[in-house]
């Protein structure tokens, strides 16, 4: 593996543990959401990194998984319906809005649950494959 793909792992650990800890806190529960997107985004750009592409500067989840080699697609079978929720967090996380940050407003406890476990689904299946 490489240097920098481990160094984009190290930080979605990071991340990963952060939002493991902050689940802890109902009232944290945006930024559970928050640290699952960054957590997803990184091990992405892993991938990407990996395999040679270009990394693009965005947090879209969706446009990141789009450019990963079909090879790889295929080995992590991600269901892209799962990251859609996950990818509207990012800004909205962050900073107040009116509509909320999901589709059905702001998160609470359960979503973020719901949210984490997807991106533990994720955190193995992408670590497993990088690290064969």
């Amino acid at each position: 593996m490489k240097l920098r793909t481990e160094s984009w792992l190290n930080f979605a650990n990071a991340d990963f543990k952060s939002a493991q800890k902050l689940l802890e806190e109902s009232d944290l529960a945006q930024i559970v959401t928050f640290h699952c997107q960054q957590t997803i985004e990184k091990l992405l750009k892993a991938i990407l990194e990996e395999y040679d592409v270009t990394i693009p500067k965005t947090h879209s989840l969706i446009k990141l998984y789009n450019l990963i080699p079909d090879k790889a697609k295929n080995e992590l079978k991600i269901d892209e319906d799962d990251l859609i929720p996950i990818d509207k967090v990012y800004i909205d996380s962050r900073y107040p809005i009116d509509m909320g940050l999901l589709p059905f407003g702001t998160p609470d406890i359960d979503d973020a649950k719901r949210i984490f476990d997807i991106t533990g689904e994720i955190y193995n299946m992408i670590i497993t494959s990088l690290r064969k």
